[in-house]
């Protein structure tokens, strides 16, 4: 899933390119990936096959990082916590504080 992440921001680094270039202007590389961000799906995803895990984030982490992303997100915290009875990705219900 990491990898998945790191070629859909490429792909959209790339369209900017041209989008920009057919604009008549001209942005550097680095200049369009300071406005480039990602919020991935964190945990199960809406394809019950695919999970984004702890080792998927410090890949996209990583890249980022790397090539100066203006934002790295994440959606939603809630979803790494299983809900009694959710039977799908969507888990909403309400935690006790740790102490």
């Amino acid at each position: 899933m990491g990898e998945y992440a790191i070629e859909a921001v490429t792909s959209l680094h790339e369209q900017m390119t041209t989008l920009w270039t057919e604009a008549g202007l001209s942005p550097t590389a680095d200049e369009l990936w300071a406005r480039i961000g990602a919020t991935p799906m964190i945990g199960l995803n809406d394809v019950l096959s695919e999970t984004f895990d702890l080792e998927d984030g410090g890949q996209l982490r990583s890249f980022a990082l790397s090539q100066g992303m203006g934002l790295l997100s994440m959606w939603s915290v809630n979803r790494d916590h299983p809900c009694p009875g959710a039977a799908s990705g969507i888990r909403i219900c309400h935690f006790p504080a740790h102490r």
